[in-house]
């Protein structure tokens, strides 16, 4: 199937897809959508100080919402040698906080598009035709136009489309016993603290400041928590000390920095869950990078699906915007799946 592909004098934009361990093309795809960030500072209007007068970053954004028109094509990329999908704009400026922490990018600028997928797959490109930035005009159509031309397509309808509420953030406490609201906003500040100033801090450093001290709000006890055992970044076994009597753990964590996706950690974690391959007892599978946790359910093949996870600096009653064809379980439920007996 083919679709009516702009001619090289149309206007053409270029729009990245994360990288190799934080990518969100399959969110771009689900919703019918393009979206940019960073989205933290708010809307981009009325245009003000917040993403800095002349910066880089206020360049983008007002291009984004002010250049880009209805009836212009993107192209959405990898790198600068791979054409994941074409997309035809189909709306004006929008902004979503739905899209404040899409595996750790605030991409909340955001346009409906018109998607078509190549029929056989990505298209690898023999020169880097394409730029290294998330977000600009296409200098090369009239190179890129011939290529694309000669392939395949098939349309891509969006599944889902993002509620635009207003999403406020809840304080972890919330989801705990009383007596513990001054660890747990204590933690919760500490975090923000890490992201906004040691953004680069070691998963060691991590593991022992904020996901043990999570751990033990939850209820885990120091000596039902092992680091480090059988190469696995946290065990979490239902006897004190259980790792000593060959006890299968109750949970496997692996644990990553700030800056890293969770997207392929999952194989990693799901290589130490085959362990127990064939016991009573089936560990709960959990990555998490300090801050975002998910809670992974493996698959007969290929890597584990989310079943749902939460971020501590931006809890919610659940996550809004998923990629897949099942709806994630709610920030409680998580939260049960990672409690103590």
């Amino acid at each position: 199937m083919t679709f009516p592909i702009p001619n090289e004098h149309q206007t053409t934009w270029q729009v990245g897809t994360g990288n190799d361990t934080r990518y969100y093309f399959q969110i771009m795809l689900d919703y019918g959508i393009i979206c940019i960030g960073p989205g933290r500072f708010g809307p981009a209007f009325p245009l003000d100080f917040r993403y800095g007068d002349g910066s880089r970053l206020l360049n983008k954004v007002v291009k984004f919402a002010t250049v880009v028109n209805q009836g212009d094509w993107v192209v959405a990329k990898s790198g600068k040698k791979r054409v994941l999908a074409i997309g035809k704009v189909v709306s004006d400026y929008a902004f979503s906080d739905e899209l404040d922490d899409i595996e750790g990018w605030d991409i909340q600028h955001y346009r409906k598009v018109k998607w078509w997928v190549p029929a056989f797959g990505e298209i690898h490109l023999e020169d880097k035709m394409l730029s290294q930035s998330a977000f600009c005009s296409l200098q090369v159509w009239d190179r890129l136009f011939p290529k694309l031309l000669s392939e395949s397509w098939l349309s891509r309808p969006a599944k889902r489309v993002l509620k635009r509420k207003d999403f406020s953030f809840l304080p972890l406490s919330r989801f705990l016993p009383f007596d513990k609201k001054r660890q747990a906003d204590e933690l919760s500040d500490l975090i923000l603290w890490y992201i906004a100033k040691d953004y680069f801090t070691s998963e060691y450093e991590l593991t022992c400041h904020c996901v043990v001290p999570f751990l033990k709000l939850l209820g885990w006890r120091i000596s039902q928590i092992k680091l480090e055992h059988k190469r696995v970044d946290v065990m979490l076994f239902k006897q004190e000390r259980g790792h000593l009597e060959g006890e299968v753990p109750e949970v496997i964590i692996e644990v990553k920095k700030f800056g890293n996706g969770l997207a392929d950690v999952g194989l990693q974690a799901l290589n130490y869950y085959k362990r127990f391959e064939g016991k009573d007892l089936k560990p709960v599978l959990v990555v998490t990078n300090g801050m975002r946790w998910n809670i992974l359910e493996p698959m007969d093949e290929g890597r584990p699906r989310v079943k749902g996870g939460f971020s501590l600096g931006r809890l919610r009653e659940r996550d809004s915007v998923w990629a897949g064809d099942k709806e994630p379980i709610d920030t409680r439920a998580c939260l049960d799946l990672l409690r103590p007996e």
